[in-house]
């Protein structure tokens, strides 16, 4: 999100700018602020030239409890590198995109930490809704 009131040009001037002469496409713009996704899918001509490697995302979704049933387990935090196969105890969301990765109840799988790790070495350029801010540990529910 960048504020663009004080460089004097409307908002949606800017955006139609970047559009025409750029090829970059705002994700929403307004009056006084322009908001930007870039997506891992850019390629190097739109995106800086950084390369951002993932580790495979699991196809699959291993379920093993109702979210609603994890508030009645014990919940510890547990560190990142050792959740690898036991319960999630909270939603994990990362953002962009604002989908969970992980949601309360589901097993967590050595894709999803290895896939953490990576969010983590990229330093703030994606967002993480997680109880840990510095993304050491995860909560688990335990019975």
């Amino acid at each position: 999100m960048v504020n663009v009131r004080e460089t004097g040009i409307a908002g949606y001037e800017i955006a139609k700018s970047l559009e025409t002469d750029y090829k970059v496409v705002l994700e929403k713009y307004e009056a006084d602020n322009i908001f930007f996704i870039a997506i891992l899918q850019n390629t190097d001509y739109e995106a800086i030239k950084t390369k951002i490697i993932f580790p495979e995302f699991p196809l699959t979704i291993k379920k093993a409890i109702p979210s609603y049933e994890v508030s009645v387990k014990k919940i510890i935090a547990q560190k990142l590198e050792k959740s690898a196969g036991l319960i999630c105890a909270e939603d994990i969301v990362p953002y962009p995109p604002g989908i969970p990765l992980i949601a309360k109840g589901e097993i967590i799988q050595k894709e999803h930490v290895e896939y953490l790790k990576a969010i983590k070495n990229l330093k703030g350029l994606i967002s993480l809704v997680i109880n840990d801010s510095d993304v050491s540990t995860i909560l688990v529910a335990r019975d």
